[in-house]
């Protein structure tokens, strides 16, 4: 579909189905390889960004990430904050690089998000998106650090 003319302008992504799910690419090319549910940050980073990447050349324009912070807070539960700035400054520099994307940031865990299953590790729930309102905010604080340096 890459050279179809009436391509969307913008797409947003739910990372949710992804971190549930995987990201099975062989569907679209049997030579990719599939990538199961993450079981770290690192590892969900890596299908965010593939996600973005191979979605590119089926958009005109941008693609978003919204709620990336509270998506992603359950995969940096008891991580080293060094390591968790590391691994996002460099998510950051690649798609800087290779996508014209957006990540939407959450300051709180929104009314309609907050009680519904968290998924991280594996793809199993941990919880409820309210139960890692620290981590989130912790994700958008670094996030705007890693902007601002």
């Amino acid at each position: 579909l890459s050279s179809w003319i009436l391509k969307p302008s913008e797409i947003i992504h739910d990372l949710r189905f992804f971190f549930q799910n995987g990201l099975n690419l062989e569907k679209i090319n049997a030579l990719q390889p599939s990538y199961s549910p993450p079981q770290n940050l690192e590892s969900a980073l890596s299908i965010a960004f593939n996600v973005l990447l191979h979605s590119v050349k089926e958009i005109d324009e941008t693609q978003t990430i919204d709620y990336f912070n509270v998506f992603l807070a359950p995969f940096v539960k008891g991580m080293d904050f060094s390591e968790i700035k590391e691994a996002l400054r460099l998510f950051i520099t690649n798609i800087n690089q290779h996508v014209n994307a957006s990540l939407g940031l959450e300051l709180t865990i929104p009314d309609f998000i907050a009680d519904k299953p968290a998924f991280g590790p594996s793809g199993k729930h941990v919880g409820k998106y309210a139960d890692f309102f620290e981590e989130s905010q912790l994700l958008a604080s670094l996030i705007f650090e890693i902007f601002a340096e």
